[in-house]
């Protein structure tokens, strides 16, 4: 991979955070935030390419200011690529026994919003009362309840929300039920911003639904000039 130049502080400590959920039953959240352009991509890029050298899953969904009408896409993207992880496991017909055993009747709920997680119980008609609609309230404990067995069945799993700017309302009410059920272990959850009121509404939580999770900040700024120069250096090869 790329040579990371001046993010090496940032990396250690979201590394840290994925060594302190793995280790203990315990889930945390990164808000990770930062200007357009000031490397958080790059960053995150850098983090991914070194957790899956260790075999952990991944997974990201960036909200779309495009489709910002759009309730969960970037929650289904990332659930969507969990499926797609477990769809790889050796013993397949055991995950599917497991998740029907801990999720119940929120599986075919779930199976009714999220495409791959039908090829991967393999059921193609899904009969629910809900399925045409994604209800808020259905959808939170539906997601809480498959993480848990995801977690449980895989281990520890990265969440990586990108661009929370672009969130829809339910989407926020769904990463607040997420952070505010201590019974959910072994997730990290990253949520990239660029205006601090997002994270400020995320975090104004009403009665009963405080958030449970060791919340960790961080603020990326631009590099200084000098590790500017190194990179420089280093793409180009001249000193």
């Amino acid at each position: 991979g790329k040579k990371i130049y001046g993010r090496e502080h940032e990396v250690a400590l979201l590394s840290e955070s994925y060594q302190r959920i793995s280790l203990h039953k315990i889930s945390e959240v990164f808000f990770l935030g930062g200007a357009v352009g000031v490397g958080k991509t790059h960053l995150l890029k850098q983090l991914q390419e070194q957790m899956l050298k260790n075999h952990a899953c991944f997974c990201a969904g960036k909200f779309d200011q495009l489709e910002c009408s759009q309730p969960f896409e970037a929650i289904i993207d990332i659930l969507d690529i969990i499926c797609h992880s477990l769809s790889q496991t050796d013993d397949l017909e055991l995950v599917r026994k497991r998740l029907r055993l801990k999720c119940g009747g929120d599986l075919d709920y779930l199976m009714s919003q999220v495409p791959k997680l039908r090829c991967l119980i393999g059921e193609s008609d899904v009969n629910d009362a809900t399925s045409t609609m994604r209800l808020c309230s259905r959808f939170k404990s539906a997601c809480r309840r498959f993480l848990k067995a995801v977690t449980e069945i895989h281990g520890p799993i990265v969440i990586l929300f990108d661009d929370l700017d672009f969130s829809d309302q339910d989407s926020l009410f769904v990463i607040q039920s997420l952070m505010s059920d201590k019974s959910l272990k072994h997730v990290l959850l990253i949520a990239t911003y660029q205006d601090d009121t997002v994270k400020r509404k995320i975090m104004n939580t009403g009665k009963g639904q405080e958030i449970k999770w060791k919340m960790n900040h961080l603020d990326i700024v631009p590099l200084r000039i000098g590790f500017i120069r190194s990179y420089v250096s280093y793409l180009t090869g001249v000193d």
